[in-house]
């Protein structure tokens, strides 16, 4: 019985110094593991939760969703377009850049002389009908064709560039954007007529306006980014709660992924132009950042995240049991059979 007790007491032990080394490496870990976790599980079962990115025999993403099954993304062609671009004297990579751009060539849609990028499949989670189009999709297919021009000097493209940043001007057919009550502009990345007021793409949104403001002087450019960052200063403090950020304003709250994202994206609106709101949030969120993994999931309760933390919290415990229990066989044997 002694021994069942001593026994008992040491798991205990193990148990919380791992809960207490868990909640330490969590802070650090958890965003790239649970990135990590769809990809594996479609690698070895051919199938996730999650969407995952391929790419076709072009190298053009192509987007694996759970229910809308494979799928052309706008924006991550764009993105994977500007990512190529960085790498020009790769010819794998100058290759793919050609054809994303190309892609967005293709399908884009010229109406009233602007030019909309529609997304071919329903998105039920934000109401989303095909065909759909989003303000965080048409500001990095803005850039994105902009470096084709810049690659070729071919007219066409800058004027693609331009019918593009026009579709971001407010409309009520296509609702891109609206104006809120202090005259500013809220970009919608899922537009609908009860905004959803996403976050993250709202702040994309500004981050590409400027980028291709500081590349080509454009007024218009100008204009909507200074609208939208009047809206962002005005609304920001909606998206603040007692133990993070919310995703967007029907009630979602940040996964840490995304909470992160808040924070690298305000840091870099606040380099671009400053403001006290932003600066106030931004290292509120830094804060929020280091609670104690377990009181975030408490108040943050997702069930990947929760698993995924209790899963690594056995590994640690089991890791700790069978490193004692090497140290104790080292130990026996060399006490057993001694060096000569």
């Amino acid at each position: 019985m002694k021994h069942l007790n001593k026994a008992h007491s040491l798991i205990l032990a193990y148990l919380a110094a791992a809960f207490a080394l868990s909640s330490i490496l969590w802070l650090f870990i958890e965003i790239p593991l649970l990135e990590y976790i769809p990809k594996l599980t479609e690698t070895l079962m051919h199938r996730t939760g999650y969407a995952v990115i391929k790419h076709d025999d072009k190298g053009i993403p192509v987007v694996i969703y759970p229910k809308a099954g494979r799928q052309y993304n706008p924006l991550f062609i764009a993105n994977q377009a500007k990512l190529d671009y960085t790498q020009p004297d790769k010819q794998e990579q100058l290759k793919r850049f050609l054809n994303c751009t190309d892609w967005l060539w293709q399908n884009h849609q010229l109406i009233n002389g602007k030019a909309y990028y529609p997304y071919r499949f329903e998105y039920p989670a934000y109401k989303q009908k095909n065909p759909w189009y989003s303000a965080l999709a048409q500001a990095n297919i803005l850039n994105a064709v902009y470096l084709r021009y810049e690659y070729s000097k071919d007219l066409q493209w800058l004027m693609l560039a331009k019918q593009t940043l026009a579709a971001l001007i407010p409309d009520a057919e296509f609702r891109l954007g609206y104006y809120t009550t202090k005259g500013g502009i809220w970009f919608a990345e899922y537009p609908s007529e009860q905004p959803s007021d996403v976050l993250n793409g709202m702040m994309a949104v500004l981050i590409e306006l400027h980028s291709f403001y500081s590349k080509t002087s454009d007024s218009l450019a100008l204009d909507l980014f200074n609208k939208g960052y009047s809206a962002l200063v005005e609304k920001l403090p909606e998206f603040d709660s007692f133990y993070g950020s919310k995703y967007d304003l029907t009630g979602t709250l940040a996964s840490m992924a995304y909470h992160q994202m808040h924070i690298d994206q305000l840091q870099q609106i606040i380099a671009i132009k400053p403001n006290p709101i932003l600066e106030k949030y931004k290292s509120r969120w830094q804060i929020y950042r280091f609670i104690p993994a377990p009181i975030q999931l408490m108040f943050n309760f997702k069930i990947r995240r929760c698993i995924a933390f209790i899963a690594f919290w056995m590994t640690l415990f089991a890791f700790m049991i069978v490193f004692r229990m090497l140290l104790r066989s080292i130990k026996y044997r060399t006490l057993n059979h001694p060096a000569v």
